[in-house]
């Protein structure tokens, strides 16, 4: 095995078992409650009515129309019977109900509330009804942006329910995040998750996205670190969790430990877009590791992962340059220079071409250079060529490149020193 791969196989080794390591144990969730201070929960005690049998039948008629999703038939009958049963209290709020139903059904979501309100207002219906009532009224709030409300109904559900939902709490979770409150969304969330695992199921993805989200926004990073690890566990192919846990990595300054997380991800083929191979590259890059950064670059901007441009193909060339791979970088800059509208890059191509010795190749990129323009240092482009040149033997064109050279005042001694040189060496007379 060539040297440097075994050199990167024994880094990579060591920052995969630290990530490994760290990859372990699950957040602790907390307790929480959304029930007003005294935590007492109130008995709802009512006389259940029943509807006329000419009540019962229009109501069933209503039920057929909506579940042919005739909902203008709907409306209109439940309208009429609405005046029907005029203060009959318990058929009134059932046909508030109902139409509460078809409003929330065809996204009339303020109608729905403004019905829904009506028939609890009346506060005759069965408790489940009753209820699910004031959850519904929550959720649409919820719909319409207006959190305030939305909480207002949740807690008064939560006042009568002894049995709360695990969509009560994520529900309160997102009331909270809106109102600014993220203290109060994280305990919302976990105890809709610790609900969740109690009753044997598996939290879902967008719970803790949003709880890394959260503890990310309260700079609890630690645990967004744990939510994040979740979430890698859990859905390994998503490589945007691989780089977001990265993060949370530099950002505990566990370096090492972030790099692990993005090496792994990348080796078991979970990074897939041209940004998270970017990101790995870097991370390398920092870590002075530039041979194993530059083989990223190199291998996603060939297969097309990384969009081929101009800093992209000189970020590989400057990386191959600091792993001392001068013909890769030579590669590398010929590509940027491609992109370039200026002799920048060209210019930097040269300038290793002369230490290597490859004066033909010199020349060829100086003149390119030259003719590009907008070079900071054109004084310099002039001198190299000149110097490229006079190692090919070409004497005549040396000296007229140096002559262009002490037209700038940074390169003028160096210039006028090579002209002395050529004319005491015989080989120019003037």
């Amino acid at each position: 095995m060539y040297m440097k791969d075994k050199i990167l196989a024994s880094a990579e080794t060591f920052f995969l078992a630290l990530f490994l390591v760290a990859l372990g144990s699950a957040p602790v969730l907390a307790a929480f409650d959304l029930e007003p201070a005294n935590g007492i929960h109130k008995k709802r005690k009512v006389s259940i009515g029943a509807p006329r049998e000419a009540t019962y039948k229009q109501l069933e008629k209503a039920y057929k129309d909506i579940g042919d999703g005739n909902y203008a038939e709907a409306l209109a009958r439940l309208f009429k019977l609405k005046d029907r049963v005029g203060s009959r209290r318990f058929e009134s709020a059932q046909v508030s109900q109902l139409i509460g139903h078809v409003y929330s059904s065809t996204d009339k979501y303020p109608k729905a509330i403004a019905a829904y309100q009506e028939a609890i207002d009346a506060n005759v219906m069965p408790n489940r009804v009753h209820f699910d009532m004031l959850f519904t009224n929550a959720q649409l709030y919820n719909a319409l942006e207006q959190p305030a409300k939305a909480m207002e109904m949740l807690r008064e559900w939560f006042r009568w329910e002894h049995e709360p939902k695990v969509e009560a709490y994520v529900l309160g979770a997102s009331l909270y995040q809106q109102q600014k409150r993220n203290r109060d969304a994280v305990t919302a969330l976990n105890k809709a998750i610790a609900l969740q695992i109690s009753l044997g199921k598996e939290p879902k993805e967008s719970w803790y996205r949003m709880l890394a989200f959260l503890h990310y926004e309260l700079e609890d990073f630690p645990a967004a670190a744990k939510d994040l690890q979740w979430l890698v566990r859990h859905y390994p192919e998503k490589g945007s969790y691989w780089v977001q846990l990265s993060q949370m990595y530099v950002q505990l300054k566990k370096d090492k430990l972030g790099l692990g997380t993005l090496a792994l991800a990348y080796r078991q083929g979970y990074l897939t877009k041209g940004s998270e191979w970017s990101q790995l590259a870097n991370m390398y890059a920092f870590m002075e590791v530039p041979y194993a950064s530059a083989r990223i670059l190199q291998k996603g901007l060939t297969k097309g992962i990384i969009k081929p441009k101009k800093s992209k193909w000189e970020q590989l060339a400057n990386t191959w340059y600091a792993a001392h791979e001068l013909d890769s970088a030579l590669i590398a800059y010929k590509k940027a220079g491609e992109y370039a509208k200026d002799g920048k890059i060209d210019m930097q191509r040269a300038y290793i071409l002369l230490d290597l010795e490859r004066f033909t190749d010199t020349v060829s990129a100086v003149e390119k250079a030259i003719k590009k323009g907008g070079l900071k240092k054109p004084g310099e482009a002039y001198l190299v060529l000149g110097m490229a040149l006079s190692e090919l033997k070409k004497y005549s064109a040396a000296a007229d490149a140096f002559r262009k050279s002490m037209k700038f005042k940074k390169t003028k001694r160096s210039a006028n020193q090579w002209l002395k040189h050529l004319r005491q060496e015989g080989y120019i007379t003037a």
